[in-house]
């Protein structure tokens, strides 16, 4: 009995192991580009996507231009989204609804205020990343200058070594 079952039981496990390697060949078979590849060999082949010299989006878009068309897209769904509030609330108004209609204001103007709020948060790490960039280009500028005078903490450090 117990014979009958390791026999079956083997004879089920090398059928399985014939369909799943029938199945591999089928489909590297159907890979024409590179046959005999498997699925992450294909993808680790591949070159890896350089960015744009031009610091242009896909699109061809400047940075700029696209920081404008996302912010204008964010700002339709606010509005969108008030607007929608806003006819909620003239609703209540028109049903006598006036605990309601207030409660829906405290919510616009709680909506609008956090839209605002994080708007000014965007635009002042905007400012920061640009003054850093600026900051960035400028110590590397004069890095490339010969004979610039850098006036940095370590070069304080060794005008004082060497007066040792």
């Amino acid at each position: 009995m117990k014979t009958k079952v390791l026999v079956t039981l083997s004879l089920i496990l090398f059928v399985m192991a014939g369909l799943v390697k029938a199945e591999e060949k089928k489909t590297d078979a159907g890979r024409k580009d590179r046959p005999g590849m498997k699925m992450h060999e294909m993808r680790r082949d591949r070159a890896p996507k350089a960015p744009d010299p031009r610091g242009r989006g896909r699109s061809g878009q400047s940075r700029e231009q696209m920081i404008k068309d996302m912010q204008s897209r964010r700002n339709k769904v606010h509005q969108a989204a008030l607007q929608e509030l806003k006819d909620i609330k003239k609703l209540a108004e028109e049903e006598g609804a006036t605990k309601t209609a207030e409660a829906i204001q405290k919510l616009i103007d709680k909506k609008d205020a956090e839209y605002k709020q994080e708007i000014q948060r965007f635009e002042q790490i905007r400012r920061q990343r640009a003054e850093m960039v600026q900051k960035r280009a400028k110590d590397r500028d004069a890095k490339k200058t010969p004979g610039a005078v850098r006036d940095t903490d370590d070069d304080k450090k060794h005008d004082k070594d060497d007066d040792d």
